[in-house]
């Protein structure tokens, strides 16, 4: 047991640090004295959002024409040892000044881009991405504005790479795969709500993984009976830890226990919980059209709502009632998952879930350990969803609901 909860510990930890968000390196170009473009990443993979900051140092405020619907400022690409103009027709849900359409509208591009004096200023080129950079190689962003009486030209450099060996699995086998799915179940779903798709997919998840998970909660049950003849063998071999470690196998042997089983379903989750943070940090616009398999494409993006119900936006965080929810919903679970069954003074089966005081005793480390898991363990991943998007949240309150079902039917049945 103290290796199943050292391992959750690690998995957990894992998990957070994993889901975090990290800015790289940033890549500065251009007379520092006069305008400076920059990029949030020195190289991105196909499809990232691309965001060109540029920091006006002057004085003075400039205005520089946008080309609307077109894109803003002047992109090339680095090919056969020249740059090359890159340029799209029409960007993606983008409306031209103060023009309004029926249609939805996700950028309201002005006819010039105002740089204030002594500011940033952020251009955001995800309507035009799928246009302007679809290929691998080297691209640069350039404005060129007249600075007294001088034309100057500023750029900011940076590189679109295929993915690595790792990143290209994960896209593939978990990221992509859970985003069309996740669409299909909001397509589905009445006024487009992405909340119930989440849902529904928690519980399809859950049912996929019912068999394994149902071998993994009888498995700890196992382990939990033969605990007492570990015990015995400690005591009766005290010292020699090989001869407690032989004994310990014809136990597992004899009663047919796998140790790390109830670690399976755990594992098998972990891709399915990562690759969600991700579905859900990388939003649901129109422009991210190219995720959807060809199948799908005709499901519209644009009216995806991550309304929860009137409670809570999903892509936003959670620090108050979700964290405890979830938090009490683990400890609930635990306390079943601890739970073991003895004999009544009338002869039928109880669940003796701790609760009562013993004789006056030392607790076996099993019982420590469990104790200690059963409290710290909800505490570690209440704070967790805290710092997710609720979507995950939502997902793990879901899913522990669920199990908390499976574990008190497999406790009914042993």
């Amino acid at each position: 047991m103290a290796k199943r909860f050292v391992t959750w510990l690690l998995l957990f930890i894992g998990i957070t640090f994993i889901l975090q968000s990290f800015q790289g390196p940033i890549e500065e170009d251009g007379d520092k004295d006069d305008i400076v473009l920059t990029t949030s990443e020195s190289s991105y993979s196909p499809g990232e959002d691309i965001v060109i900051s540029i920091q006006n140092n002057l004085d003075q405020t400039l205005q520089i024409p946008s080309d609307c619907p077109s894109e803003p400022l002047q992109v090339e690409r680095y090919e056969n040892g020249v740059w090359e103009l890159q340029s799209s027709d029409e960007g993606l849900y983008v409306a031209c000044g103060n023009e309004t359409s029926d249609q939805p509208v996700f950028v309201q591009q002005p006819e010039f881009i105002t740089l204030s004096a002594q500011s940033v200023t952020e251009v955001d080129y995800d309507p035009w991405k799928s246009q302007l950079f679809s290929e691998f190689g080297q691209y640069r962003v350039t404005l060129t504005t007249q600075i007294g009486d001088v034309e100057k030209t500023f750029y900011a450099e940076f590189e679109v790479e295929e993915r690595g060996f790792f990143s290209s699995i994960a896209y593939h086998v978990f990221f992509r795969p859970i985003y069309n799915l996740m669409m299909f179940l909001t397509s589905i779903m009445p006024g487009y709500r992405f909340g119930l798709a989440i849902i529904a997919m928690t519980i399809l998840i859950r049912l996929i993984l019912l068999a394994p998970n149902q071998k993994a909660l009888k498995a700890q049950q196992s382990m939990m009976k033969i605990q007492p003849e570990l015990e015995e063998i400690k005591k009766k071999y005290a010292g020699n830890q090989e001869k407690i470690a032989q004994e310990t196998m014809l136990i597992w042997k004899k009663h047919k226990v796998n140790p790390v089983g109830g670690c399976l379903p755990l594992l098998l989750q972990l891709p399915i919980l990562i690759a969600l943070f991700y579905v859900v940090r990388s939003g649901f616009t129109p422009y991210q059209g190219y995720i959807l398999y060809t199948f799908l494409e005709t499901v519209d993006l644009a009216k995806v709502s991550t309304d929860f119900f009137g409670i809570i936006d999903l892509q936003d965080v959670s620090i108050f009632w979700l964290p405890v929810i979830v938090g009490l919903l683990q400890f609930t679970q635990l306390k079943l998952s601890f739970a073991r069954r003895k004999k009544s003074k009338h002869g039928k089966e109880v669940i003796d879930v701790g609760d009562k005081k013993k004789e006056p005793q030392a607790q076996d480390p099993m019982q420590m350990m469990s104790k200690s898991m059963m409290y710290f363990m909800p505490v570690m991943i209440g704070l967790m969803v805290a710092s997710l998007p609720s979507g995950v949240g939502i997902y793990m309150m879901v899913s522990t609901l669920f199990g908390i079902v499976q574990q008190y039917v497999v406790n009914k049945a042993n």
